[in-house]
């Protein structure tokens, strides 16, 4: 079933607003909490939200209001989003490159990596955060791709850069939904990275074109030649 988000403006790929930009960042922050990114998006367009009894939530609509949260680089949905995008990215590099590339060694390298807690074991990683992530994890290795392992300021991209970094996401999951894994699917049909009409789509749907991304000055995708390392 594909999941849908609203808010996404008809016009976003030739006039973006802040709310076009907003809107993808709290989807791909938000992918296991729809009741936060909901409130945040609320607030944004409304400029108000209806307050929770929940001490948690009501912590982080507090901090909606000067953006503070969705910003935050320490947030458990910045880390998982990180994690499932560098899979995903690595994954569809090294298909693309025709570089063996073993998943479960990705997966521990991932959760190797310090700063990134999330999932801090290949069990977790799989269990937890590929699960949940999974749907966004397009948008998030397009993220990746278009700041070269850096840490970025601003999510997913500067506001001018959105309908670049849309085409690149949507690049992206077409190759994702194309790069075989192991085992089969449904009715034996082989299975792939993402299965068309998982990912998270947004609505009203503006015709993104499709931007392939580009492999060839990146090294080697073997795990053990990758780091995160945070932005100077």
């Amino acid at each position: 079933m594909t999941l849908t988000v609203n808010g996404l403006s008809p016009d976003c790929l030739s006039t973006a607003t802040q709310l076009d930009l907003l809107t993808v960042a709290a989807t791909m922050v938000w992918a296991d909490n729809h009741r936060m990114r909901d409130a945040f998006l609320a607030f944004q367009f409304y400029g108000s939200v209806a307050i929770s009894s929940d001490d948690l939530f009501q912590d982080v609509v507090s901090s909606i209001c000067d953006n503070t949260y969705l910003n935050e680089l320490g947030t458990p949905g910045y880390h998982a989003g990180i994690q499932a995008g560098v899979y995903l990215h690595h994954k569809v590099a090294a298909f693309s490159r025709r570089e063996p590339l073993s998943m479960k060694a990705l997966a521990a390298r991932i959760a190797s990596w310090d700063g990134l807690v999330a999932a801090k074991t290949p069990k977790q990683f799989d269990n937890r955060v590929w699960p949940a992530f999974r749907p966004v994890a397009y948008l998030w290795a397009a993220h990746i791709h278009m700041h070269r392992y850096l840490l970025a300021k601003v999510i997913p991209c500067e506001l001018t850069a959105l309908p670049q970094f849309l085409g690149l996401a949507a690049g992206f999951r077409r190759l994702a939904e194309q790069t075989p894994t192991r085992g089969s699917g449904a009715k034996g049909r082989p299975r792939t990275l993402l299965t068309p009409g998982e990912s998270v789509v947004f609505e009203p749907s503006p015709r993104i074109p499709e931007t392939m991304p580009s492999f060839d000055d990146w090294i080697s995708f073997s795990p053990e030649n990758y780091s995160y390392e945070p932005r100077e």
